[in-house]
C-alpha cells in the first residue's frame, strides 16, 4: 500500500475524529525493505514521527543491532514512543518506558506495550544479553491494574508484539480494554471478545481503525465499532496520499536507487519462498523453500571458502528469508531484500543427535504454534542433506532418518 498512502488513511480518520490516537504493534525498524534498511531505517523512523505516532509496541526486529542500538538511536529517533514494559535487565530496572498516557477529550487513555514473548529466541543471543523478557499478556496486566487503580487513565489498550488472539484470552478485562497484536503476520479481529483484539496483517497493508465512546460521568466504555482499510479502501473513500510522507519515501527511494543498482550475482533458477496453496511465496514458512534451501547452501559454500576448511552441513532459518530471487540478474538491492537483518553467519559443532533434535523442532508444540500461530517452522538445508519423516507420528517421536552426502 505504501507509507503515503497510510498516512493517508490515518489523515482521513483524523479528518473524521480529531481525538485519533496512532500506534503501531512493533517491528517498525529491523527486518525492513531495502529502501528503508539500507539507511538503518533512518526514513521509516522518519515515517513514524510524521504521522503523529502515540506510541508503539518494541517488536523483535528492533533487537536486530542490539539493545544499545535499540535505547540509543531507536528510542530517541522515534521520540520516546517505544513502549517495553517487558523488557528489564538483569538488575530488574527498565530502560524502555512501560507506558505512556494520552489524552483526548478529558479522556485519559493508556498505551501499554510490550515485546514478543519470542523476542530472545528470535535474537542474536549477543543482541538481548542480560535482559529478562517477562510474560507479555501477563505483564500488561500487571502495569493496567496499577494505571487504572491509581487513577492514571481511563482506558487501557495494549500494543503486544504477539498473536493477538493468543495474547488477548491472558488479559485482564477487568483492566484492559483493548488489544493490537502483532509479530504473526496474520489479519485479525474481535470486537466481541472478552478484551476485544485486533492484528494489522504485515508490512503495512492493514490500518485498523478502533472507535470507542468512553462515558465521562459513568467512567465506563459505551460503544466500540472496528474497521480494517486497506489498499482496496483509497479510492472508495477519496483518501489521497500524504504528501510529506511521500516526500521522505522518495528522498529515501534516491539513496536507495543509487546503492542498491549494482550487480552481484547472476542466478540460474528462480529461488523462492514458501507458500500456501495458489497463495503468493512468503505466505507460509512451515513448508519446504528452494530460496531458504539456496541460502542454507551459499552459506556452506561461503564459509568454507572464507576459513579454507570443509564444513559438513549448512541451515537456515525458516523466518530469516524475506524475499525472492529470480532467475537473472540479481542486484545489491535484490540480495539485500532476501535478507535484510544484518546478521552474521556462524559455525558451530554439533552431535547428530542435537543435529536430529533441530529437524524434530520444526515441528512446533501446541504452546509455541499457540505464540508464533505457526505450527512447523522448515528450516533450510544445504544441498547434501535430506532426511524422510512421518507426517501422521506424534511430535517427538523418533520418526526421522537423516542424511548426508
Amino acid at each position: 500500500m505504501g507509507a503515503a498512502n497510510i498516512a493517508g488513511i490515518i489523515n482521513y480518520i483524523r479528518s473524521n475524529n480529531p481525538n485519533t490516537i496512532v500506534t503501531t504493534s512493533g517491528d517498525n525498524q529491523g527486518g525492513s525493505a531495502f529502501v528503508s534498511a539500507i539507511s538503518d531505517d533512518k526514513y521509516t523512523m522518519d515515517f513514524v514521527n510524521a504521522i503523529g505516532t502515540d506510541g508503539t509496541a518494541v517488536g523483535n526486529h528492533e533487537f536486530d543491532k542490539g539493545y544499545q542500538d535499540l535505547i540509543t538511536r531507536i528510542v530517541p529517533g522515534t521520540n520516546d514512543k517505544q513502549l517495553g514494559a517487558n523488557i528489564f535487565k538483569s538488575d530488574g530496572t527498565r530502560e524502555v518506558k512501560p507506558y505512556t498516557i494520552v489524552e483526548r477529550d478529558g479522556v485519559k487513555v493508556a498505551l501499554v506495550g510490550t515485546t514478543s514473548n519470542l523476542t530472545v529466541s528470535k535474537s542474536n543471543p549477543e543482541n538481548v544479553k542480560g535482559l529478562n523478557i517477562a510474560d507479555s499478556a501477563l505483564q500488561v496486566n500487571e502495569e493496567a491494574k496499577k494505571i487504572k487503580d491509581n487513577g492514571e487513565a481511563d482506558v487501557v489498550i495494549a500494543l503486544i508484539h504477539d498473536p493477538a488472539k493468543e495474547a488477548a484470552d491472558k488479559l485482564d478485562a477487568k483492566y484492559v480494554d483493548f488489544a493490537f497484536g502483532g509479530d504473526s503476520h496474520i489479519k485479525d479481529m474481535n470486537i466481541e471478545a472478552a478484551v476485544p483484539y485486533f492484528q494489522s496483517y504485515e508490512y503495512g497493508k492493514v490500518v485498523t481503525d478502533l472507535t470507542f465512546t468512553y462515558d465521562k460521568a459513568d467512567k465506563k466504555i459505551v460503544a466500540r465499532s472496528a474497521e480494517q482499510l486497506d489498499a482496496t479502501d483509497l479510492e472508495k473513500l477519496g483518501i489521497t496520499p500524504d504528501e510529506n510522507v511521500a516526500k521522505i519515501v522518495q528522498e529515501a527511494k534516491s539513496q536507495a536507487d543509487e546503492l542498491g543498482q549494482k550487480i552481484v550475482a547472476n542466478a540460474t533458477s528462480d529461488f523462492k519462498r514458501g507458500s500456501n496453496p495458489n497463495a503468493e511465496p512468503g505466505t507460509n514458512r512451515g513448508t519446504e523453500s528452494t530460496a531458504n534451501n539456496m541460502l542454507a547452501e551459499s552459506a556452506l559454500i561461503a564459509l568454507e571458502k572464507f576459513l579454507n576448511e570443509d564444513i559438513d552441513l549448512g541451515v537456515m532459518n525458516a523466518g530469516g528469508v524475506r524475499d525472492d530471487i529470480l532467475k537473472g540478474d540479481v542486484s545489491y538491492k535484490q540480495a539485500f531484500s532476501v535478507q535484510p537483518f544484518g546478521n552474521s553467519i556462524d559455525v558451530a559443532t554439533l552431535t547428530g543427535a542435537a543435529i536430529k533434535e533441530a529437524l524434530e523442532n520444526q515441528w512446533q508444540t501446541e504452546e509455541q504454534a499457540a505464540q508464533s500461530g505457526r505450527p512447523r517452522l522448515d528450516m533450510g538445508l544445504s544441498d547434501n542433506v535430506s532426511y524422510t519423516y512421518n507426517p501422521d507420528a506424534p511430535r517427538g517421536e523418533d520418526h526421522r532418518r537423516h542424511h548426508r552426502r
